[in-house]
């Protein structure tokens, strides 16, 4: 699976509630899970849930995805 800059051009205009987050949580997953597999970093989080998606935000029309990762050391 390679990234695609329009990846998730696909969940707009989807409604911003738990299951599209989890959808889009579990893609994320999958795909970061390849390139943790293929060495580019050692681990990683993705967080979109209720906890980085307040009402707040979601009655703007925003959603946010946090991702963290955690590099590979390099010599």
């Amino acid at each position: 699976m390679y990234a695609n800059r329009h990846y998730l051009a696909y969940h707009k205009f989807k409604f911003n509630d738990d299951f599209t987050r989890n959808r889009i949580r579990s893609e994320l997953n999958t795909f970061l899970q390849d390139m943790k597999n293929r060495g580019f970093f050692s681990d990683y989080n993705v967080i979109c849930d209720k906890t980085n998606n307040k009402k707040d935000f979601v009655d703007r029309k925003e959603l946010y995805i946090d991702v963290y990762l955690h590099l590979v050391k390099s010599i």
